[in-house]
């Protein structure tokens, strides 16, 4: 019956938005009963396809409506308020990455979501069963001490206007690494946790990220212990979607590649030239971001379980969130620092 159903409001209409709400309402544990953005025209026109009530003012919504949970799927700079706002009022929390650029602000979200005791998932889908596999293998010191590691993602919009959006520095507070590249420090971060220090270079190749003040294109390294480096790849630019990892150990390597199918990963284990393995057929991947998130409502499972139980791995811990923040942090901050020009040398 509808009456049991966890109630869902969501904020925002960017993203996969409409995407989300079919899950949603078709999970069988909960319904989206209200809608806000900024947009408040186009919020009521999806409003009335998803059949939900569209709200004006956010704050009257999370007030009215009794909300157990809110999807937060708007551009960056509203992230933290509004998850400051669903804490205040006991709303747990499913928020897309990042969780925010502005180190200030994540850890207010950090607090309140501690202090306030609401669930929390960040939704990042990027650490699919490939990952896990590889991480299975370092676990069993099946590739041996890990050296380096590489992660390259690119993403390509063919159409100018389409592109627009993510050259807004206003909105984004950021180019490709508050964006595809944050998907990278998940599965980085998956592997390795935070790294002790790092170096970036950010590049602004086409007319709107120099207009605009927003990177397409980021190199990133990262030194942990042991000295073992990672570095990052991520672009705007490239002629269609991209991700290939690399990670080097003195006994073997692994390489993730897609598969056939979108989500589907392959994993190749070389020891030598000729000597290599392909893993096609993956232990069973993590739960739908969504679904995990109305599961810790409806069982109650702890913030603490996010990123321990493998089926949480399209998602992101609160402390973990704000670890990548941190990083994403210092690529700012760091970036195209201590270069060493070799003009005249």
């Amino acid at each position: 019956m509808t009456m049991d159903r966890k109630r869902i409001g969501i904020c925002g209409i960017t993203g996969h938005m409409e995407k989300f709400a079919q899950i949603v309402n078709e999970s069988g544990m909960a319904l989206i009963v209200s809608l806000w953005d900024e947009d408040q025209s186009k919020a009521k026109k999806l409003a009335e396809k998803i059949d939900c009530q569209a709200y004006e003012d956010v704050d009257e919504m999370f007030v009215k409506e009794g909300l157990d949970g809110v999807l937060i799927l708007t551009d960056n700079y509203l992230k933290a308020d509004l998850m400051l706002k669903a804490a205040a009022n006991g709303v747990s929390i499913f928020v897309e990455k990042p969780l925010c650029v502005d180190l200030k602000e994540a850890y207010a979200v950090q607090k309140a979501v501690k202090q306030s005791g609401v669930r929390f998932y960040m939704s990042d889908p990027f650490v699919r069963q490939g990952l896990m596999f590889v991480a299975k293998l370092i676990k069993e010191d099946e590739l041996g001490k890990i050296n380096e590691a590489s992660f390259r993602l690119s993403h390509y919009h063919f159409d100018k206007d389409d592109l627009i959006p993510y050259y807004r520095k206003d909105k984004r507070q950021g180019g490709i690494m508050a964006d595809v590249g944050g998907h990278a420090l998940h599965m980085a971060h998956y592997l390795f946790g935070k790294p002790l220090k790092l170096s970036s270079v950010l590049t602004y190749n086409s007319d709107l990220a120099k207009e605009s003040g927003c990177e397409d294109n980021a190199r990133i390294e990262m030194l942990y212990e042991d000295d073992l480096l990672a570095s990052i790849s991520a672009s705007f630019l490239s002629k269609g979607l991209q991700t290939e990892i690399n990670i080097y150990g003195d006994k073997a390597m692994a390489k993730i590649l897609p598969g056939e199918r979108p989500g589907q990963e392959i994993v190749y284990i070389y020891r030598g030239n000729s000597d290599f393995t392909v893993y096609e057929k993956l232990p069973e991947g993590p739960k739908q971001h969504i679904l995990y998130f109305l599961d810790m409502l409806e069982k109650g499972i702890p913030n603490e379980e996010v990123g321990k139980d493998p089926l949480s791995n399209s998602g992101v811990s609160i402390d973990n969130a704000v670890e990548y923040v941190e990083i994403i942090e210092a690529i700012y901050r760091g970036a195209n620092k201590g270069l060493i020009d070799l003009k005249g040398e």
